[in-house]
């Protein structure tokens, strides 16, 4: 009978802290950023939640940005422009 090697791809589990952003106490008037991954139908579904935010949270504006490549996380510059000119933002994906 031949040996079979199986090999164990895991690791040791280690905790790492983890603290949320803080959140505001009302979204009236906020700028809010979304960030869509470029997949199909991943921008209508970002302009879609601004407007129905706009209509029941009364946010101010919003301004849609794509990243690059779904595959790739994204860019440092586009995260400093979407921190830069918005007080929240969502990052969504299409398919």
């Amino acid at each position: 009978m031949e040996n079979i090697r199986v090999y164990d791809p895991t690791t040791s589990w280690r905790e790492k802290p983890f603290a949320y952003a803080p959140r505001p106490s009302r979204l009236e008037g906020l700028r809010l950023g979304l960030v869509e991954n470029g997949k199909y139908n991943s921008a209508a579904l970002l302009k879609r939640l601004a407007e129905a935010m706009t209509a029941s949270c009364a946010i101010g504006t919003f301004k849609l940005w794509t990243k690059q490549s779904p595959s790739q996380p994204a860019r440092a510059a586009l995260l400093a422009e979407v921190a830069a000119e918005c007080d929240i933002a969502v990052c969504g994906v299409g398919d």
